[in-house]
């Protein structure tokens, strides 16, 4: 769950940062269309401020993309050690069997006339 968790964080910053990016593009092309920007610095601060998110953002998705490899690492480790301890319980099971052979008594003749 953890993988699915960061994979939709992921895509979800993402998103953010391609809609930052945009919002960025236009506030410098079209600085007249933006209805909190009354003087010249507004602008500049706004740009300041949105350069930032789009910092953020980027450590963000690299800060996923860290969590997702180390899940991903741990997933491949455990699924190995499941395999090994699942063929080392056969093993141990075969072992079993094997050293308890010679202490059991069947006699498979007088089993068969006794049905008879």
């Amino acid at each position: 769950s953890f993988f699915v968790h960061w994979q939709l964080q992921k895509r979800y910053v993402e998103c953010r940062l391609e809609e930052e990016e945009i919002v960025q593009k236009h506030m410098k092309q079209y600085p007249e269309s933006y209805i909190n920007v009354e003087r010249e610095g507004d602008i500049e601060k706004m740009l300041r401020i949105s350069t930032q998110r789009i910092k953020q953002y980027k450590e963000a998705i690299a800060q996923n993309a860290r969590k997702e490899e180390r899940t991903n690492w741990w997933w491949i480790s455990l699924e190995r050690i499941a395999n090994i301890t699942f063929i080392a319980g056969l093993f141990f099971i075969i072992l079993f069997a094997a050293f308890n052979l010679p202490h059991v008594r069947y006699q498979l003749s007088q089993d068969i006339l006794y049905f008879i």
